[in-house]
């Protein structure tokens, strides 16, 4: 797995050749001779269920969702999910009021609640099958080692870039350039597969193949079908 520790000096020169790499990939002719690119998976409410969007508010008893983020601490999950904050750090400081969290608590209803989201692990299953490179690319923190141990996606694709171990997050264009570095290819060999707009929109930016914005497995699935055109119905 490549689970990349980038330095600072890495990361700021990766930054700095963002202008350049820029000219450079509008060069290159994409999915030239009609090479399958690499896909580039988010995971969270792409692949997996994000109990942060379905439930957790009621977990913490709230019974809106609007309540329960007036009540956290907005300043606490970005560090965190960027690997730059503890966890016992973002627990004692994740409501504004300083109240204690029964994490042992919370960490049995996470691994109730992460599941595949409708129709992604057959998709993932049959492009694994058809030795399609995929990598997951994924804005999270240490958690994804509970979604990991509950659904095991690393049978269809490795856990190559998470922010938590990066140090960087989607949609910052270094985070795009790293995982193509890291892979020793151009972002013109890439096509992310997201449910977030502005991260589709940040890896065609700095030259990514493409950028499929996900809304369904049956959506992707056919989008796909222009690089995979044996992907069935």
């Amino acid at each position: 797995m490549c689970f990349l520790q980038a330095p600072g000096g890495l990361r700021r020169k990766v930054a700095n050749a963002l202008s350049r790499r820029r000219v450079r990939c509008m060069t290159i002719m994409n999915n030239a001779a009609g090479r399958q690119p690499v896909l580039l998976v988010d995971v969270m409410d792409t692949l997996v269920v994000d109990p942060f969007t379905v439930s957790m508010y009621e977990h913490f008893g709230f019974t809106e969702h609007e309540d329960f983020l007036t009540a956290k601490d907005p300043d606490t999950w970005i560090p965190f999910e960027l690997g730059n904050m503890s966890e016992d750090r973002f627990w004692n400081n994740f409501f504004k009021d300083k109240r204690k969290v029964d994490v042992e608590k919370f960490g049995s209803y996470m691994r109730e609640t992460y599941s595949w989201v409708d129709g992604m692990e057959d998709l993932m299953s049959e492009l694994h099958s058809m030795g399609a490179e995929m990598h997951l690319f994924t804005n999270y923190p240490v958690w994804w080692k509970m979604v990991e141990e509950e659904l095991y996606l690393s049978k269809y694709a490795e856990w190559s870039f998470i922010s938590c171990q990066m140090h960087a997050r989607k949609p910052e264009p270094e985070a795009f350039l790293l995982a193509a570095d890291c892979l020793g290819c151009l972002p013109s060999d890439c096509v992310l597969i997201d449910d977030r707009s502005s991260n589709c929109a940040g890896a065609l930016d700095i030259g990514y193949l493409d950028a499929l914005k996900f809304q369904s497995a049956k959506q992707t699935r056919q989008l796909l079908r222009k690089y995979f055109p044996t992907l069935t119905e």
